[in-house]
């Protein structure tokens, strides 16, 4: 009897050694992982090894292009003003035509901006703001931002590192500590008047903080018909895009089109969505919102809180829309129609318009229309409400007045901006329909 014991023990002892020493094959999403035992004794294969160290810089390197698309979308905005176009320390952009918005992402095309990089390596710089219809704000190098900028007076920026003036609040400046040492001023001219905008323009002043007694405002420049382009890489920088670079915008393209992110909701069934979706700060109260602040920078620029109008009945409302009724998606090849109903809920005005998906940029097209707006000389229906057309056929008639024209070929999307929302957009008593195709 014991010694049929013992060879019942033998035997199952060499069951459980050959278990154990058999080598084990893993079928991933990767492929096939070969360890030299089972897995959990056993040593990875030098050739699953490789493997697996190719995708763990894979892996590092598509998180890395998604974390890091503010930070050189910014880059790539100063890169674009002060050598594609020339422009000094503190010496802002002036876009007022179509073709100076073509190279940024997602500007509106019905206020001009007025757009000074600034550098505080060498000491604080001065921002004066006029009394006048302009609003603006200053952001960091990661689009975070810094202050508002929407009363009158003087604006002081102080860098990383530099001390605040002792007397600067007593002498009036507001002061605003920047995070990053380089910044962006965005300024919007809001006046109708064209004569009345240059003036407002004239009396924005960027300085030195040095010299303030005696201040050399840096003025503007304007692209007079140069090309730029703050998204597109250099020729010699396309050689080196990566796998994980296309996968990265693939990744990217995914989150930004097909959000799905709780800020996003605009209505239930709507297929109208906020884009802007991440909070000023990028941060949530655990941790960093990278896939919100990665949607709203990869189709646009800068974040501050007059941005959220949604929240806050104050400042912008930004809609944005990828398909249209049907669920599918917006064509260059296809002719729509949306309907804004009548009392739009824009105190100030609003306006729709169309980007390439390509280039999140103002769609580009013969006739140099990417946009219409309550500020224009729409055709009106009956009941007040408007038509917008959007296609690569014209509408008859004075319908045309209202027609955005697309291009086959080119997928497009459309942002739906509110300025100074009303009551009723906040309420939802006053809703935006989807896009329908048209025939």
């Amino acid at each position: 009897m014991m010694k049929k014991t013992m060879l019942i023990a033998i035997a199952i002892g060499a069951i459980l050694t050959s278990t154990v020493l058999q080598a084990e094959t893993i079928d991933t999403r990767i492929g096939k992982l070969e360890f030299t035992h089972d897995f959990a004794n056993g040593y990875p294969t030098d050739e699953t090894v490789k493997k697996l160290f190719n995708e763990m810089d894979f892996q590092r390197a598509v998180q890395a292009y998604i974390w890091a698309i503010p930070f050189a979308s910014m880059a790539q905005w100063q890169y674009a003003h002060t050598e594609q176009l020339g422009a000094e320390n503190g010496q802002a952009v002036f876009l007022e035509s179509y073709k100076d918005r073509l190279g940024g992402l997602t500007y509106n095309a019905t206020t001009p901006y007025v757009l000074p990089f600034i550098d505080l390596a060498e000491g604080p710089w001065v921002v004066v703001m006029p009394e006048a219809e302009v609003r603006g704000a200053a952001h960091d190098m990661w689009q975070i931002a810094i202050t508002r900028m929407t009363e009158p007076g003087k604006y002081l920026f102080v860098g990383p590192g530099q001390d605040v003036p002792t007397d600067a609040q007593a002498q009036g400046y507001t002061v605003a500590k920047s995070p990053s040492m380089n910044l962006l001023v965005g300024i919007r001219l809001m006046a109708t008047d064209e004569a009345q905008r240059l003036t407002d323009l004239e009396a924005i002043q960027v300085y030195p903080y040095a010299e303030r007694g005696n201040p050399q405002p840096r003025g503007y420049i304007r692209p007079e018909g140069k090309s730029w382009m703050a998204a597109a890489p250099k020729a010699e920088q396309k050689a080196i895009l990566t796998e994980a670079a296309l996968v990265g915008e693939a990744m990217a393209k995914a989150n930004d089109f097909s959000k799905r992110l709780e800020d996003a909701h605009y209505m239930d069934g709507s297929q109208w969505e906020f884009a802007t979706v991440s909070p000023p700060d990028q941060r949530r109260e655990y941790y960093d919102e990278l896939d919100g602040r990665a949607a709203w920078f990869y189709e646009a620029v800068t974040n501050d809180p007059a941005m959220h109008g949604q929240k806050t009945g104050k400042g912008q409302v930004y809609l944005a829309a990828y398909k249209d009724k049907d669920g599918d998606w917006l064509d260059g090849g296809r002719n729509y129609k949306l309907k804004v109903p009548a009392d739009a809920p824009a105190e100030t005005f609003w306006s729709v318009t169309a980007y390439e998906v390509s280039t999140r940029t103002l769609i580009n097209n013969k006739y140099e229309v990417a946009d219409r707006s309550s500020r224009m000389d729409l055709d009106l229906n009956p009941d007040g409400s408007v038509d917008i057309y959007f296609g690569p056929d014209e509408p008859e008639g004075d319908k045309a007045k209202n027609w955005i024209p697309t291009e086959a070929g080119r997928a497009w999307f459309p942002y739906f901006r509110l300025y100074s929302p009303k009551p009723a957009f906040l309420d939802r008593s006053w809703v935006l329909p989807d896009i329908e195709k048209a025939e």
